[in-house]
């Protein structure tokens, strides 16, 4: 017994000696145009491969420096189709000895893939032509090795996947690849720095031999996404019989988009998309395809496509239901349901049906999309019987302000990113009728609009636009430059005959007034701030003829209160009707900003009113000056005293205040030195007489302050009947003390007087 083992031991001892003196002596190099051969055979495609080494034991290890892998035009190891750098092979002895090759472990450090899409449709040419490719043609399935060949593990550092079309370079990578019984791959993989991990369960060596067959289940990580996707193809080399089943869900779809550039202030969290596609290159039956976000948007859509490669057509229809929930609310988004229908051919769409249902208001639209050379052409109409933009639309609720200041770079980068689009390639026309528009839900107004808008060369205009008011028609015309990027919008209008008291917010203060505007302006902005700092250009505005029939002007109660505080008198309250001789508008603006110089004017049987000054518009700002004064004939000099008041402020809270200085310098005009020389040594007043030439009793003109603010003659039809007799406001003191002595004085006194009262108690 000792002896045989002794006898084992000693041919162990010996196998190993003389296994040792073999490597020693063997060199597998020899070799290498051998394998070469039968590994370019193997694959049909040329083959080289660098030194190698061979390290002997019941699971050989071969090592090679290098492998390159032309493509079907021959070998070229500047630009190969593939190339391995340190590749390490264990092989499966015993197996080997019955042809059968088994290989236990492959490693390589990297391994790079170039794919040229010029070559492979220079290949698919050739082959169309009839003409044999070089490569060797021998058929996988001949050869015995790789028809029976197992591998239990593969693993590469780095797999660069490099794809050149005719106008880019794109490079996928793959990290620490694994593929385990050719049945199971993963790899986390790296594209346009956007990072994945991808597992993908399949039969690699049914695709390796060249089977028809092909079932796989993969699953992708990436952005906060989980996608499983389920496929059953019968045949591969037709397409036939396919079965695919995607399912998408997404965590926090705010983080995902922000990932992507894409920034999206509101609180988007759950997601999921999915689909089922049955069919084949005849024809593709979308049983199911669905999205919903938050439990508040779902789109679900059926359809078939037939002919799919040769000449797609098909049907596909389909609803999206937007829902009321917080999630909604705050994208500005109002609840509705769209409904679609569309025809698909192989050279265009037709959207047969495109309809938007929200409350009362309704949209219809229908398009036909072409394309032909990489141009697309869009040809729509849109109808609406009723539409209220608050049913759509409304104005989105900001949670956070200061989240989306921070998130601004990203929105910036987001724009940048959009403005590559291609939009030369797109023309676009699209015919607008909007019926019964009501802009204002607590105001029975409603308007048309007629357009058509077209996009070409990247630019946007809507041309002609006539909207239609009870008032009368308006025309417009808006044009719209560099759309995805800074936009530059111009817009042009024109109105003419237009009837004021048809408008029913106006229809309490007018009666009988027509109107005539016209403007061009141009701005330029990513946001409505830019917007209006860079506004330009020219508003013109004028109304004549007609009543006003709003007893607040007639009587002037607030204008008196500014010029009098100390409400010692009043003013009659009965109703009466004044004539409207004018009013004007003439406004250039520049960058937003609003200058003027007596450009808006007033003129009335009642009262004369002129502005001047100027209005910020990016920062809601005025600065003006209204200069009020009665009109010839009129026996009051109580406003042509105060010759100007001032507001100043904020839109929304304007500051109304009286110009004391100049109410002095009237004053003393009209002869008032005694009252008025007390109150400018008070407020620190020295005012020479020979400076003081302003005089308000001067008598202006009817129409003179409207075409002075317009620089021309009135368009419209005017007529001026002056007042037989003067209008004399009635005055009651409220003093008793003083009720006899002040019956005494002459209606000219008793004003001097309680104007000086009335300047008194504003300067205190």
């Amino acid at each position: 017994m000792k002896f045989l083992i002794k006898l084992i031991l000693f041919v162990i001892i010996l196998g190993l000696v003389a296994g040792s003196i073999f490597l020693f002596f063997f060199d597998i190099n020899k070799y290498r145009g051998t394998i070469t051969g039968k590994l370019s055979e193997a694959i049909s495609r040329p083959v080289e491969i660098g030194q190698m080494s061979l390290k002997m034991s019941l699971i050989p290890t071969i090592k090679i420096s290098h492998i390159f892998i032309g493509d079907e035009t021959g070998l070229n190891t500047k630009n190969p189709f593939a190339k391995a750098d340190d590749v390490e092979l264990t092989i499966a002895l015993p197996p080997l000895l019955s042809q059968e090759l088994q290989i236990k472990n492959v490693a390589a450090k990297k391994i790079q893939l170039n794919i040229n899409q010029e070559t492979i449709d220079k290949n698919n040419d050739k082959a169309k032509g009839g003409k044999a490719s070089s490569a060797p043609t021998a058929s996988i399935n001949s050869n015995p090795y790789l028809s029976q060949m197992k591998v239990d593990t593969v693993f590469v550092d780095l797999l660069e996947v490099n794809y050149q079309d005719k106008k880019e370079k794109q490079t996928v990578l793959l990290k620490d690849l694994q593929v385990r019984q050719l049945r199971a791959v993963s790899a986390n993989i790296t594209y346009k720095n956007i990072n994945a991990h991808v597992s993908v369960t399949m039969d690699l060596m049914n695709l390796i031999l060249g089977h028809n067959s092909l079932i796989f289940n993969a699953n992708i990580t990436v952005l906060g996404t989980q996608t499983r996707i389920s496929a059953n193809v019968g045949n591969l080399k037709n397409l036939k019989n396919i079965l695919l089943n995607v399912d998408t869900k997404v965590s926090n779809l705010s983080d995902t988009l922000n990932q992507l550039g894409v920034s999206e202030s509101l609180p988007l969290t759950e997601a999921s998309f999915s689909a089922i596609l049955k069919g084949d290159t005849d024809s593709v039956n979308i049983e199911a395809f669905k999205v919903s976000l938050q439990e508040g948007f779902d789109l679900n859509l059926k359809g078939s496509l037939k002919q799919l490669l040769s000449a797609p057509q098909g049907k596909m229809n389909g609803s999206i239901v937007i829902k009321n929930t917080p999630f909604i609310a705050q994208t500005g988004i109002k609840p509705m349901t769209i409904n679609v229908a569309s025809n698909i051919h192989k050279d265009y769409v037709d959207i047969t049906k495109l309809s938007f249902t929200a409350n009362k208001s309704d949209v219809e639209s229908v398009f036909k999309i072409t394309w032909k050379d990489g141009l697309i052409k869009v040809i729509g109409k849109v109808f609406s019987s009723y539409l209220e933009p608050q049913d759509l639309l409304a104005e989105p609720y900001q949670e956070d302000k200061a989240k989306d200041k921070k998130q601004g770079i990203q929105k910036q980068k987001s724009k940048e990113q959009s403005a590559e689009l291609p939009l030369n390639k797109i023309s676009a026309q699209v015919d607008w009728t909007l019926q019964n528009v009501k802009p204002f839900t607590d105001k029975d107004e409603y308007f048309g609009v007629i357009a058509r808008t077209t996009l070409n060369d990247g630019i946007l205009t809507a041309n002609p636009v006539q909207i239609r008011t009870i008032a009368g028609p308006i025309n417009a015309a808006v044009r719209v430059q560099n759309i995805l990027s800074t936009p530059m919008v111009q817009v042009t209008f024109n109105g003419e005959n237009v009837n004021l008291d048809k408008i029913k917010t106006l229809k309490s203060y007018l009666s009988g007034s027509t109107a005539n505007l016209s403007g061009k302006v141009t701005a330029t902005g990513k946001n409505m701030a830019e917007m209006l700092a860079h506004l330009t250009g020219h508003v013109e505005f004028e109304a004549t003829q007609g009543k006003i029939v709003n007893k607040w002007f007639n009587d002037l109660p607030e204008t008196i209160k500014l010029v009098q505080k100390n409400k010692s008198f009043s003013y009659s309250q009965t109703d009466r009707e004044n004539t409207l001789y004018c009013a004007a508008v003439n406004l250039n603006i520049q960058n937003g900003v609003i200058k003027m110089d007596k450009n808006i004017a007033l003129e009335t049987s009642a009262l004369n009113v002129v502005l001047s000054g100027q209005v910020n518009l990016p920062s809601q700002t005025m600065s003006l000056s209204m200069a009020p004064s009665l009109p010839s004939n009129a026996n009051s000099n109580l406003l042509n005293a105060a010759r100007l008041i001032k507001i100043e402020g904020p839109f929304q809270k304007p500051k109304i205040t009286l110009d004391t200085k100049k109410v002095v310098q009237a004053g003393i005009d009209k002869g008032i030195e005694k009252g008025l020389d007390k109150l400018s040594e008070k407020m620190g007043l020295n005012i020479p007489l020979e400076e003081l030439t302003t005089s308000v009793s001067e008598q202006v003109q009817p129409l003179s302050l409207c075409e002075t603010a317009l620089g021309h003659k009135l368009r419209g039809k005017v007529t001026v009947t002056l007042p037989k007799a003067p209008v004399k406001p009635t005055v009651q003191v409220k003093k008793e003390k003083e009720d006899k002595k002040e019956e005494q004085l002459s209606p000219e006194e008793l004003l001097k007087k309680q104007l000086i009262q009335s300047l008194t108690s504003t300067a205190q």
